[in-house]
């Protein structure tokens, strides 16, 4: 071998890899920085845009691509809030409620005065006039996620377990008839070893049904729409989402008369009875020359 092919051997193994995807960020200093002058910039931008000033326009541009562009914010944003999960506080509530079981299948099963929630349920069960239980048949928690920029609240409901549905001392016809063909039931198991004749089927863990959205999706499964635009999912208003989940979104917002639909869409999104998981900085309120807190939560409380 000449001493020229043994270079180029040499530069080929000592080559770095090229990278498929930009690195996470892990300074949390940087994704602060990040963050608000991302925010300083796009409400430059956009102002510039209402006053036709095109000057400005290309400046807070070329400014926004220098930290990164939308794809730095996002890793930014994925960082912050791994350290403040919206997703855990969103399931910690609903667990509390009892609506990861699921919600009252009907309006006819809510009684006069209660949400659906495990306090005003017992196991499923609401006291009848009769004094006898009645059963309340639930569904799927219908829940959107605006600005999503971690699949967690996905996952959530896609996550399952298996679970014992049958127990005799055969097998189910149906699973040996499979077993022979070296096949079992779809989503379904027979057990052979120490549960003899058990059948196990794989099942949600939590009875929830997610629809997560962002104006610039950054993961598989969350789904690009711009929230202003999307419709209402049902003219009754019942049959809206139960969960609205609107986590540091609106402070991304530029104009006030986009962040007020915005919040108004955030209520007519939602069900009587439902719940909104809203978040934002803490200076929006305490620093503003506009909005206190006590008049944010009037606006909140108050029909759109």
């Amino acid at each position: 071998m000449t001493k020229v092919e043994k270079s180029k051997k040499k530069s080929k193994r000592g080559r770095l890899p090229v990278p498929l995807a930009p690195p996470t960020m892990r300074s949390r200093k940087r994704a602060r920085k990040v963050t608000t002058l991302f925010h300083k910039y796009t409400h430059e931008r956009d102002r510039a845009i209402a006053r036709g000033d095109l000057e400005k326009v290309a400046e807070a541009s070329q400014q926004i691509e220098k930290i990164g562009g939308r794809e730095e914010y996002q890793r930014a944003s994925q960082l912050s809030t791994s350290f403040h999960s919206t997703s855990k506080w969103v399931l910690g509530v609903l667990g509390q409620k009892g609506w990861l079981a699921g919600v009252p299948k009907s309006s006819d099963d809510i009684f006069p005065g209660t949400d659906g929630s495990k306090s005003d349920m017992n196991n499923g069960k609401a006291s009848s006039k009769k004094g006898k239980a009645k059963k309340i048949h639930r569904r799927k928690v219908r829940l959107l996620e605006v600005g999503a920029i971690n699949t967690e609240l996905l996952d959530a409901a896609a996550k399952r377990r298996r679970v014992m549905v049958s127990r005799s001392d055969k097998i189910p016809e149906i699973g040996a008839q499979e077993s022979d063909m070296g096949k079992s039931p779809i989503g379904s198991h027979a057990c052979t070893e120490g549960n003899m004749g058990a059948l196990f089927e794989d099942q949600p863990v939590h009875c929830l049904e997610v629809r997560s959205i962002d104006l610039h999706s950054s993961c598989e499964g969350i789904e690009e729409a711009d929230f202003l635009q999307v419709p209402l999912i049902h003219q009754d208003a019942r049959k809206r989402y139960d969960v609205v989940v609107c986590s540091m979104v609106i402070n991304c917002v530029s104009s006030p008369e986009d962040r007020g639909r915005m919040l108004t869409l955030l209520y007519h999104q939602l069900r009587p009875g439902g719940l909104c998981f809203l978040t934002l900085p803490k200076l929006c309120l305490t620093q503003s020359k506009y909005v206190t807190r006590d008049l944010f939560e009037t606006m909140l409380t108050r029909d759109g």
